[in-house]
């Protein structure tokens, strides 16, 4: 029974950890998308600040939900619950914002590489060269 519970628990918190890096990774990425370059620092902000109020009002909740049921399955329902809303609120949203016709610009950033020609490219490989002798 206990080897059983270690690799399920391992197996979950594999999983958790690698769900929970490609949130974090993807937060300023989408924001981006979403609200366009110039907003991405107030729209940062806005969203820690409200990740912190619920890090902060959640476990006194789910406390007392624990003290009204005497487990801790309404909490975890709870909680994933809100996590599915948000991410299917998430979801819709490009296509409400298609109806609404409210598409953020899009900030054109431009890439240049410079035109080399390749003598240029040998002359820098002669200089390198000739360096490290």
């Amino acid at each position: 029974m206990f080897l059983t519970f270690a690799y399920t628990a391992r197996f979950f918190i594999v999983f958790f950890f690698w769900v929970i890096g490609v949130y974090v990774g993807l937060n300023s990425v989408v924001l981006v998308d979403l609200l366009g370059l110039a907003k991405l620092t107030n729209a940062f902000g806005l969203l820690l600040m409200f990740q912190g109020l619920a890090t902060f009002i959640g476990p006194p909740i789910f406390g007392w939900l624990y003290d009204g049921t005497g487990s801790y399955d309404i909490s975890f329902y709870v909680a994933g619950t809100m996590v599915a809303i948000s991410g299917a609120m998430l979801y819709f949203l490009p296509l409400v914002q298609k109806c609404l016709g409210r598409r953020p610009p899009k900030d054109d950033i431009e890439l240049s590489i410079p035109d080399l020609e390749i003598q240029d490219m040998v002359d820098m490989l002669d200089i390198g060269l000739e360096m490290s002798w």
